[in-house]
């Protein structure tokens, strides 16, 4: 019996590698910001996203975000170099400002 043509072939399902963690870790900020969601439902919700992620990393990125989750307005204040009493509104961050806060609370979770 021939074999199918690779066009005719089904594609192999095979997990798809995740996102970098730091990028996972923005994206999981970016959705807390404002608070409209629980934080424990935005981190499941990527953690069912991304299955490719290994329970060290997933360790790692919870402790990451949960620390930012709890020092958000200082880590805000750092980020964008602005005073805390004159912070945007969160909905307002930009990426850039999104991707410092991560840095810092990855620094600061690995202290």
């Amino acid at each position: 019996m021939p074999r199918p043509s690779s066009a005719q072939r089904k594609p192999h399902l095979t997990a798809a590698r995740p996102s970098s963690p730091l990028s996972i870790l923005v994206e999981a900020l970016r959705q807390t910001g404002g608070f409209p969601v629980p934080a424990d439902k935005v981190l499941s919700g990527f953690f069912e996203k991304n299955r490719g992620l290994g329970s060290r990393e997933r360790r790692a990125l919870a402790e990451c975000f949960y620390l930012a989750v709890r020092r958000w307005t200082w880590l805000e204040a750092v980020a964008t170099s602005m005073p805390m009493q004159s912070q945007p509104s969160s909905a307002e961050l930009s990426g850039a400002t999104l991707r410092r806060m991560a840095v810092l609370a990855a620094f600061l979770a690995h202290q």
